[in-house]
Parts: C-alpha cells; sequence; structure tokens
C-alpha cells in the first residue's frame, strides 16, 4: 500500500459535509518543544499498488544535496596601510578566514614605507553549499621577527545571496569588489 497526499476531487456535495468528511487536520510539533506550531489539513488517500500506476508522477521535494564549490578572491594590494615599526616602515601580510572557520594568507610584502602593498595573491577556498553564515574575513597584519605579529585591521563580506545563486542554478558568480576601509 502507498500513502499519497493530494487535493480532494472536486465534489458536488454541499461544501460542509465533502470538508468534513475527506480533510484531515493534525497539529503541528517540533521535537524540541510541547507547544503546537501550527496545523496541517490534507487530504489522505490509501489504495492498492496495483492502482498507484493510475496516479500522476511523484513530485521529488527533497532539498538538493550540497554540492563541492570554490571560493576564489584575489588580494591585489593595500593601500593606506600604517607604519608599525619602529624603522618606519611595515611588513604586510593578509590572511582570509572563511565562516567555517578555514583560514589562508599571503606572503609577506617587506619594508613597506608608504603604506601599500602589491600582492596579486590567489585564496582557493573548497566549500559546500549551501553554507551557512555565508562570509569572509580579511585581516591586515604587520609581521614581526621578535615578538607577535601585530592586528592592523579587519574587513568581512558577506556572499549570501551569491552563494545562493551559484546553487540554485549551477552557475559560477563574480562579485567586484573595489577597496573598502578597514575597521
Amino acid at each position: 500500500f502507498f500513502l499519497m497526499i493530494r487535493r480532494p476531487p472536486r465534489s458536488t456535495q454541499s461544501r460542509s459535509s465533502a470538508a468534513s468528511d475527506v480533510y484531515k487536520r493534525q497539529p503541528l510539533y517540533h521535537p524540541t518543544s510541547q507547544l503546537k506550531q501550527g496545523s496541517i489539513r490534507l487530504w489522505v488517500e490509501i489504495f492498492p499498488e496495483s492502482d498507484s500506476k493510475k496516479c500522476r508522477e511523484i513530485l521529488d521535494i527533497q532539498p538538493k544535496p550540497k554540492q563541492d564549490y570554490e571560493l576564489r578572491c584575489v588580494v591585489w594590494e593595500c593601500q593606506e596601510v600604517p607604519i608599525m615599526d619602529i624603522e618606519e616602515t611595515v611588513d604586510i601580510y593578509v590572511s582570509g578566514t572563511l565562516s567555517d572557520g578555514q583560514k589562508q594568507k599571503t606572503d609577506v610584502h617587506y619594508r613597506s614605507q608608504t603604506g601599500v602593498g602589491s600582492f596579486n595573491w590567489r585564496f582557493v577556498f573548497p566549500i559546500q553549499l549551501p553554507l551557512k553564515p555565508h562570509t569572509i574575513s580579511f585581516q591586515i597584519w604587520d609581521k614581526d621577527i621578535a615578538s607577535k605579529n601585530d592586528y592592523i585591521g579587519e574587513v568581512t563580506f558577506q556572499f549570501e545571496e551569491e552563494a545562493r545563486l551559484a546553487f540554485n542554478n549551477d552557475v559560477s558568480v563574480k562579485i567586484a569588489v573595489s577597496y573598502t576601509h578597514l575597521r
């Protein structure tokens, strides 16, 4: 036997008597709560498997399975980075951290006297979509040899809309971001 949920056929009977005979109303509960979370009104039929061929094709309503993607980010340069060292220089590198904890960093642009660092560095993060939350943070650091590296600033980008577009349509999506001031 199959259990099938579908709309009831149009009836010539009065609405109230037909509705009471064919519709079921069931409360909805969440496993973590005792409170009713609404109700569902439906039509239920049970019939032999031999009659199932007469029915329309059953729609698959399962969510789309997770898929592998790559998030690619290119860091070209940094500007207006504050001088951090006593020699009036800054040794700049950028780290990128994805919301799931993956972290990568660029090479170091040593001894910048103007606060400019040129990289042309590509981060490639393997990700699975759908992913929540959809953020990537970039931090600028001053590399130090004899002490801890100095944190300079950070910016976070959300890419939820772009991730949804890529996942739902199986396409690549480009996100153009120009210079952004750090917090």
